[in-house]
């Protein structure tokens, strides 16, 4: 579907802005900062920490542009919705969204709603943004079908909390790996039948992002070679 250009636009000014602002001294001379003075962004928020990071550098985005920054921050279930609403009505209202490619990266893909960053990222203006210090990694999560969907922020995993007590008291070393967490669980259950193990992660429709941890680690694939569900 057609977006306005202001999509791609704000998606790389922001992104460069929010990633080598601390850098000013390196800024190359040739990048016109005011090419676009005037114009207003809207830039769609997960309130999280990652979004409160970047957008502690608004007043700076706004001096060094001319551009003014309108930010819409919502609790994460509300922010997934947006997007989603804004893009089948075809409304320009907003230019920049983050997005978790693992939970609607190819839905939103597919539907032709992310904007092609891989020309931008290389051009000669933004010579002075490192894009090849980003993760491998990061970068193939961020594109579909050899387009780059995105800027990537931040980099998750899951974490384990457990009782030192009962581990120390049961003689079990804190596991290191999936392998070692199954058998350490065996063997806690085993000294101490009164222990449950939990685990949580909230709403359901977080599910998925968690599980694919543990799934791409045991070398699992939600997808075959030929792109139908296993």
């Amino acid at each position: 579907m057609p977006r306005p250009t202001s999509v791609t636009l704000a998606r790389v000014a922001f992104g460069a802005i929010a990633f080598t602002f601390v850098h000013q001294t390196g800024f190359a001379q040739e990048f016109d900062w005011k090419k676009h003075q005037g114009k207003t962004v809207t830039f769609l928020a997960n309130n999280n920490p990652i979004a409160n990071a970047i957008t502690k550098y608004k007043a700076d985005f706004e001096a060094l542009t001319g551009m003014t920054l309108k930010v819409d921050s919502y609790q994460e279930q509300q922010m997934r919705q947006r997007p989603v609403t804004v893009m089948n009505s075809r409304s320009d209202e907003v230019d920049l969204f983050m997005s978790l490619p693992s939970r609607e990266g190819l839905q939103f893909a597919k539907a032709g709603w992310y904007a092609d960053l891989g020309d931008m990222v290389k051009r000669a203006s933004a010579s002075d943004y490192d894009f090849a210090d980003l993760s491998p990694g990061m970068i193939k999560d961020a594109s579909y079908d050899g387009k780059l969907m995105g800027i990537p922020l931040n980099v998750e995993g899951p974490v384990v909390y457990y009782r030192k007590d009962l581990f120390e008291k049961c003689g079990v070393s804190f596991p290191k790996s999936l392998a070692e967490m199954e058998s350490a669980s065996a063997k806690l259950k085993a000294c101490d039948a009164g222990v449950t193990p939990f685990v949580s992660r909230g709403l359901k429709p977080a599910l998925p992002f968690t599980y694919s941890v543990f799934l791409r680690n045991m070398g699992g694939q939600y997808w075959t070679a030929s792109r139908r569900w296993t």
